[in-house]
């Protein structure tokens, strides 16, 4: 068997179809030679190619092909990994997001991630939903926004929540996400 840092990388992208979209709309994601290794070990190779605004892309393959390593590049948490090493452009809406002015816990803020397994924090419920909120300013009625973010989640009654102290943790109370935040409720 091949060790793995002998292994050419397996991901790549499809030939593009016609598509219905308008060509002149500058894409979301544009990605220039995107290469990713962990301590020599290649996982990306050379991926090119846009992710344009209003059109499903799917990023599909066997466990191990490097999805999650190129989804990490799109918000920079692989610079979270020390043996990480990206090469090439993600430019978002134009932008080098790995220029060297470019604050990575920003893109972070603006770029979110939903995890297939929840990543809490070894806090509360309460705590746990509400950190978004505090972080990002928004103090006013935190109470009443985590409240409604577990309810939108369907997390109110599994969490037996009736007020801040009285949420438990739960493995099933995770699933809040970041879907359950809207910066205008």
């Amino acid at each position: 068997m091949t060790p793995v840092s002998e292994r050419e990388p397996v991901i790549s992208v499809a030939p593009t179809r016609e598509s219905s979209a308008p060509s002149s709309l500058e894409p979301v994601f544009d990605l220039r030679e995107l290469s990713v290794s962990y301590g020599g070990a290649s996982a990306l190779k050379d991926v090119s190619f846009g992710i344009q605004p209003n059109i499903v892309t799917a990023i599909i393959g066997p466990s191990g092909c490097g999805k999650s390593t190129f989804i990490r590049c799109l918000n920079r948490m692989n610079d979270l990994i020390p043996a990480a090493k990206v090469e090439g452009e993600v430019l978002y809406h134009g932008q080098d997001l790995y220029a060297d002015e470019i604050d990575p816990v920003q893109v972070r803020r603006t770029i979110g991630m939903v995890f297939q397994k929840p990543n809490p924090f070894p806090k509360s419920i309460y705590d746990n939903v509400a950190w978004g909120l505090r972080v990002l300013g928004m103090k006013d009625d935190l109470d009443g926004r985590v409240e409604r973010a577990l309810q939108q989640a369907a997390l109110r009654q599994i969490t037996g929540a009736s007020r801040p102290g009285g949420l438990r943790r739960t493995s099933e109370s995770w699933r809040y996400a970041a879907a359950c935040f809207d910066r205008s409720s």
